[in-house]
């Protein structure tokens, strides 16, 4: 699902987006602080959203005159107004939104409103595998924690997800997963490794997450729910989502670390850490 997600103050926008993402893992999320700035994304035409939820009192344009904006772009969109102030339920149901949801926000009252969708939403990629990147690594299966059978098992997918889909040898592996303790006698091992991720995958429904061919591993980024990988391309809720860890219980996770650092630096500024 793609949505839009609008309120001028910032502590109760990352509210809503946390708590969209925690009633829908898988969104494409995109926020805005003005109404502006949402209606000149939707001229642009790069995303057409699902369903827009939006604070009534906005600075420029208020979120009633947003959503008949919207709606006249696009009629299909369900929306969804968010606010801390009963008063304006009359006046805002004359917008025909979706639903109506009262401040503070939380994953349950967001469940809430997708699940009774004026114009109902198609959802998509709601079987992949999701995986968890910031913090300790993690794996969830309809968010149900995956169970691998050895832990060098979890570390061996970690590091494809890390990949991003590059192709990963044997001896590649080898040098990251057991560094100076690299040997040519574990090839058997990491081929166990590469036998047993694929058969765990294989057992859940998920046999198109893994790519294997001639002895090289590889991970299909398509294939599933990463917020590393949303981060990648800039959604406001895995960049929110991020406080200084990734993949925490990795060492060799320490250089891609250090790159998202330098990328944090740039989204938030100088001593945005502080």
């Amino acid at each position: 699902m793609i949505f839009y997600a609008a309120d001028d103050e910032p502590l109760q926008l990352r509210l809503l987006e946390r708590s969209i993402h925690e009633a829908d893992p898988t969104a494409q999320l995109y926020s805005f602080t003005c109404g502006e700035d949402l209606l000149q994304a939707l001229k642009e035409g790069n995303a057409m959203p699902d369903a827009a939820f939006l604070d009534i009192e906005l600075p420029d344009i208020g979120g009633l005159e947003l959503a008949y904006q919207i709606k006249q772009r696009t009629p299909l969109t369900n929306i969804i107004f968010v606010t801390g102030f009963s008063q304006y339920a009359q006046e805002a149901y004359a917008v025909r939104p979706s639903g109506y949801v009262m401040k503070p926000v939380s994953k349950e009252k967001i469940l809430q409103e997708l699940q009774n969708l004026r114009h109902p939403i198609e959802v998509k990629d709601a079987g992949k595998l999701r995986v968890q990147c910031f913090g300790s690594f993690e794996v969830f299966d309809h968010e149900r924690p995956v169970k691998f059978k050895r832990g060098k098992t979890k570390e061996l997918f970690a590091y494809l997800i890390d990949r991003r889909g590059a192709a990963c040898t044997t001896g590649e592996i080898l040098a990251v997963l057991w560094e100076d303790d690299a040997d040519s006698r574990k090839n058997s091992y990491v081929s166990n490794l590469s036998a047993d991720l694929i058969q765990t995958f294989q057992e859940l429904g998920h046999e198109d997450v893994i790519v294997k061919h001639r002895g090289v591993l590889s991970v299909v980024p398509d294939h599933v729910c990463c917020d590393y990988y949303d981060w990648n391309k800039g959604m406001s809720y895995a960049v929110n989502a991020y406080h200084g860890e990734y993949m925490s219980q990795f060492e060799w996770a320490d250089m891609t670390l250090g790159g998202i650092e330098q990328s944090m630096r740039y989204y938030k500024g100088p001593g945005w850490e502080d």
